[in-house]
């Protein structure tokens, strides 16, 4: 799952979740983008940031869950545009030879509440990541059924 979070005249909150498809927690992260400022631009910003932690990491099997529905159409296309968001997301589809095997699918924001929140935490701890352990601010999420009713399905 991945997030951003955009604050006027502050940057974006941008945030991963790395799940298993039977919902053990891998990682997380969360990071403060301050030169990124439109929505759209904080999305794809965060697709490329995660990507890198990602391969940092050593997580190979990716599937990103992203509630940002331009987004996942622009890694879905062919289409070569010169604007910003979509040099962004032609940076990110250079890192797919990383990755043994990469999706970016497009859930709702319902589905996504975890990442929202961690991308909104990325405020105050500027760069952080976590291995193995769910962040103590996400535990309620991860424990609240309404937030991930069928897991599963997501991973399809």
């Amino acid at each position: 799952m991945i997030d951003a979070s955009l604050r006027a005249g502050v940057g974006t909150g941008a945030a991963f979740i790395a799940l298993e498809p039977t919902g053990h927690f891998m990682a997380a992260g969360a990071k403060l983008l301050h030169e990124v400022a439109e929505p759209r631009l904080a999305e794809a910003a965060t697709l490329w940031w995660t990507l890198e932690k990602l391969d940092e990491l050593g997580i190979s099997h990716v599937r990103l869950l992203s509630d940002c529905e331009q987004l996942v159409l622009a890694w879905s296309s062919n289409k070569r545009n010169n604007s910003y968001f979509h040099g962004l997301i032609q940076d990110s589809k250079e890192m797919t030879p990383l990755f043994h095997k990469l999706i970016v699918k497009h859930v709702g924001r319902d589905k996504n509440k975890m990442a929202d929140q961690l991308a909104r935490i990325a405020f105050d701890v500027n760069d952080i990541t976590w291995l193995d352990s769910v962040p103590t601010s996400l535990v309620h999420f991860f424990r609240n059924d309404a937030c991930y009713v069928n897991l599963n399905s997501l991973f399809e």
